[in-house]
């Protein structure tokens, strides 16, 4: 019951891959199905 809910819960996931670059770590995990917001970047 979402009520019942006395604080947000949460978790950290990390996940390490062997890509060689940003570009290829976001391509790998899009093709996994991860969600990113357009045009959002690390330097941002």
């Amino acid at each position: 019951d979402v009520d019942k809910i006395d604080r947000p819960r949460g978790m950290n996931i990390t996940v390490v891959t062997t890509a060689t670059n940003d570009d290829e770590g976001r391509a790998l995990l899009r093709e996994l199905g991860f969600p990113f917001k357009a045009g959002q970047n690390k330097e941002s």
